[in-house]
């Protein structure tokens, strides 16, 4: 079985560089091991979120006109666009 392997060089190469990358992976991951990361500190305070609904009783805004409704039009186009007129 492994006959074959010594004797095909490019199989033997592919052999030795994934152990290679498996072993620096392993001490890069769990030999060294990482700093854990943590979220940043904010250097904003987090107060309370109030909303004034007082605005939405204001007179100004009570008196704005709404849009009118636009209809579609009846008719649109021709029944055989592609005959020529």
């Amino acid at each position: 079985m492994f006959d074959d392997i010594k004797e095909d060089k490019s199989l033997k190469y592919l052999i030795l560089g994934a152990v290679v990358l498996s072993l620096i992976i392993l001490v890069k991951e769990v030999i060294l091991k990482p700093e854990q990361l943590s979220l940043p500190e904010s250097p904003y305070s987090s107060s309370k979120i109030k909303i004034n609904f007082n605005l939405l009783e204001d007179k100004a805004l009570k008196e704005l006109i709404l849009f009118e409704r636009i209809s579609p039009p009846g008719e649109v186009g021709r029944e055989n666009p592609f005959k020529p007129y």
